[in-house]
């Protein structure tokens, strides 16, 4: 069912800061580069900054799948919680994009975003 990871976007309230975080750690230039988002593409997949996101939030994953339709349904069959509405670009042809639940992980457990 799934094609594999797409894009993974890091929520930040210093983009600037995470930015250079970003760049040092990554060895790459965004290749886009906005105040409204940084985009890096690394090995073919989007590693990506967002500074309107809540920078308490988890990151927030994207991965293809062939029908947006039969993986959301597949995926709650499994047990998985739909917590917002599907939104998919509808490209005439696949693999479309599936944003999935992130796994929350107990708030002493996290990690300090970027």
């Amino acid at each position: 069912m799934l094609l594999g990871l797409r894009t993974v976007i890091y929520p930040t309230a210093s983009l600037e800061e995470a930015k250079n975080c970003a760049t040092r750690i990554l060895g790459v230039k965004p290749y886009f580069d906005q105040p409204f988002y940084v985009g890096y593409n690394v090995a073919g997949y989007e590693f990506a900054l967002d500074p309107n996101e809540d920078p308490a939030a988890d990151p927030t994953s994207y991965w293809g799948v062939a029908d947006v339709d039969i993986a959301v349904t597949e995926m709650v069959e499994r047990g998985a919680t739909v917590r917002s509405s599907v939104r998919d670009g509808r490209r005439p042809d696949p693999p479309r994009n599936l944003g999935l639940a992130r796994h929350r992980r107990a708030r002493s457990d996290r990690e300090p975003p970027l």
